[in-house]
């Protein structure tokens, strides 16, 4: 199978979607073009990739959460999901899992990239209606926090911070038994990073809580 032919013919189709779809449903596109993703990965033909994006269907799923993905993705937006990308790169080792720019070549319609053993959806701002998320940074903050867990915290926060995140919360021993630091990143979401250190009761984690609060509010 000829894969520039297929690229080409995933490129008319998402150009034929943006024509016919209304500005109020343009956002769906980050999750149409995930789909064809699904498809093209697994190496089906271009005929079915036509039938798929036609009829809203892909033909023989085996598996209900594909493999790599867990039950819950988040999906983040961004002004300029390139610079994200290149920062997730570098501040949490992200790796490009599929990537599909804006059907006019300008800007990122929906990218996936992979942290350690996760999945994260991501694409540009969009003029729309309601199915079009604003990004952090359009919205000056956001409700979106994310926690990571690594392996060796300490590292893996100074190298976050090195790439350009704010700490926003230095690493510390936390009293549910992770060692964890908080950080905003230059787009606006924050993270939470943390290696666990400790296996703890309820009750033990319970008991240091009433600790640190106490402690808290004598400064």
């Amino acid at each position: 199978m000829n894969s520039n032919r297929v690229n080409l013919d995933l490129a008319a189709s998402g150009a034929l979607i943006v024509g016919r779809m209304r500005a109020s449903s343009l956002c769906i596109l980050h999750v149409l073009s995930y789909f064809v993703y699904q498809i093209k990965r697994l190496g089906e033909r271009t005929t079915l990739t036509r039938n798929f994006i036609k009829n809203g269907r892909r033909r023989n799923m085996t598996q209900a959460v594909p493999e790599g993905f867990h039950t819950v993705t988040p999906t983040l937006t961004f002004k300029d999901s390139q610079q994200a990308i290149e920062f997730y790169k570098k501040a949490f080792n992200a790796q490009i899992v599929d990537l599909f720019p804006n059907p006019d070549g300008k800007g990122i319609m929906h990218a996936t990239i992979k942290i350690g053993n996760s999945i994260i959806m991501m694409g540009d701002e969009m003029n729309g209606g309601e199915n079009c998320a604003k990004s952090a940074e359009t919205l000056g903050n956001s409700p979106v926090g994310l926690f990571l867990y690594v392996a060796n915290v300490d590292e893996f926060f100074k190298q976050a911070v090195t790439a350009g995140g704010k700490e926003t919360m230095p690493v510390t021993d936390m009293f549910w038994g992770d060692r964890a630091g908080h950080l905003k990143d230059p787009f606006g979401y924050s993270w939470m990073i943390a290696t666990h250190k400790e296996d703890l009761t309820q009750h033990e984690i319970g008991k240091r809580a009433e600790a640190f609060f106490a402690s808290m509010a004598k400064k």
